[in-house]
C-alpha cells in the first residue's frame, strides 16, 4: 500500500485505488540522470504492490529541443525482482528535462488522467507502470510502455490514410470514453484538476498559447480548414457561454461537443 502524503495545507491526500500519492513524497527529477533505481521502484510499485525495480538502465534522453513536444522523454530497461507483475521492461518515460514545456496543469491534467480516469474505462490504452505529479515543482513523471516492438499505427499524418474500420474503431473508444462521463457527477468530483472547456488552469493556458497558433495553423493548412469548416465552426467563432445547460469539460484532450460532432459527421449512431 502507499503511504499518504502530507500536503502544504496539513492534510493527506492519496488518490485512486492502491496507486499511490498523485504529488508525491520524493521530489522528481528534472534530469534523465535522476532516474534511479530506488525512484523508479517507489513508483512502479506505488501502483503494483508485491513488484519490485532492481536495475534501471538510461537508454536515451532527450530533451525540448530534440524531437520532442510537451516535455522530455527518456527510454529505460528495467530489471524486475523474482516474483513480481509481468511489466513491460522497456518503457518510456515522460518528464520534465531542463525546462517545463508547457504549465503544470497539462501536467497534472495527464498524470490524473491516467490514474483517475482511464483505468476504468474498458478501452484500449497503453499500460502505465505508474504517474506522479509534484505540485510545487510542476514536474510529472508518467512510466508507459514501450510500443516500438509491436510496431503500433499512429495516424497522425495525411499520408496514413484512414480506413473505415479505422475510424469506426476510433470513434467507438471515443464514443466510451464520453459516455461514461456524459454529465457525470464524477467530473464536479475532479473539478480541483479537471477544467470545463471554460474555466480552469488549462482553459487559461490553452486560450493564451494555442487558439492563435491553431487559428494560423488552419489559415496555413487546407485539410484543417476543411475539417473545421465540415463542423459548421471557425476558429473566429465565440465559445459557448458559460453556465449553459451543459458544462463542456475536456475529457482525453477532446470536448465532449467535438466528439459529438464528429460521430454526426461520421453517421455514427448515439446510445
Amino acid at each position: 500500500m502507499a503511504e499518504h502524503v502530507i500536503m502544504g495545507d496539513g492534510s493527506k491526500r492519496s488518490i485512486g485505488s492502491n496507486r499511490g500519492p498523485v504529488d508525491p513524497s520524493h521530489s522528481l527529477p528534472n534530469s534523465a540522470e535522476g532516474l534511479t533505481v530506488e525512484l523508479i521502484d517507489r513508483i512502479v510499485s506505488e501502483w503494483n504492490p508485491g513488484t519490485s525495480v532492481t536495475g534501471v538502465e538510461l537508454v536515451e534522453a532527450k530533451g525540448l529541443a530534440q524531437q520532442v513536444s510537451t516535455a522530455g522523454r527518456a527510454r529505460l530497461r528495467l530489471t524486475y525482482a523474482p516474483g513480481s507483475a509481468d511489466l513491460p521492461r522497456d518503457v518510456i518515460v515522460k518528464m520534465v528535462i531542463g525546462e517545463a514545456g508547457v504549465d503544470g496543469a497539462l501536467y497534472e491534467t495527464e498524470v490524473q488522467m491516467y490514474r483517475e480516469v482511464l483505468p476504468g474505462l474498458g478501452i484500449p490504452q497503453i499500460t502505465c507502470l505508474g504517474a506522479a505529479y509534484e505540485d510545487k515543482t510542476e514536474r510529472l513523471l508518467l512510466l508507459l510502455e514501450d510500443l516500438t516492438a509491436k510496431k503500433p499505427f499512429f495516424p497522425l499524418s495525411t499520408l496514413k490514410p484512414l480506413s473505415p474500420d479505422r475510424v469506426a474503431a476510433l470513434l467507438s473508444h471515443l464514443a466510451k470514453l464520453h459516455a461514461r462521463y456524459w454529465n457525470s457527477p464524477d467530473l464536479d468530483a475532479m473539478s480541483d484538476w479537471l477544467g470545463t472547456l471554460l474555466k480552469g488552469r488549462q482553459f487559461d493556458f490553452l486560450n493564451a498559447i494555442c487558439v492563435p497558433a491553431i487559428t494560423q495553423m488552419a489559415e496555413e493548412s487546407t485539410y484543417r480548414a476543411d475539417l473545421i469548416a465540415r463542423t459548421g465552426w471557425t476558429p473566429a467563432d465565440p465559445m459557448p457561454p458559460e453556465g449553459s445547460p451543459r458544462p463542456v469539460r475536456v475529457v482525453g484532450c477532446q470536448p465532449i461537443e467535438v466528439v459529438e460532432r464528429a460521430a454526426e459527421m461520421a453517421g455514427a449512431t448515439r446510445r
